[in-house]
């Protein structure tokens, strides 16, 4: 088991990902460290706690968009076979 330290919004937070994933959690931690300061930036959360809670809010509304679109594609894509005699 490795560990990380993720920093997210100038804090730093200690992080247990399986061994070889730690460039992906890394990765992940500075896309959810970009978000944050995006909405931070924006004056939308009033403290820390808040701000994280919006930027999960935000990060689940994206994860929901992604599943939806690729429902979406995948029905079309099931109308659109035919079948080849």
């Amino acid at each position: 088991m490795a560990e990380l330290n993720l920093k997210i919004h100038g804090h730093s937070y200690g992080v247990a990902c399986d061994d070889g994933q730690e460039e992906r959690v890394l990765e992940v931690g500075q896309y959810v460290d970009s978000r944050a300061s995006d909405i931070a930036s924006a004056g939308a959360a009033s403290n820390e706690t808040h701000l994280l809670v919006l930027t999960s809010l935000v990060l689940a509304d994206e994860v929901k968009e992604l599943c939806d679109h690729l429902q979406s594609a995948q029905a079309n894509q099931s109308g659109e076979q035919t079948v080849v005699e």
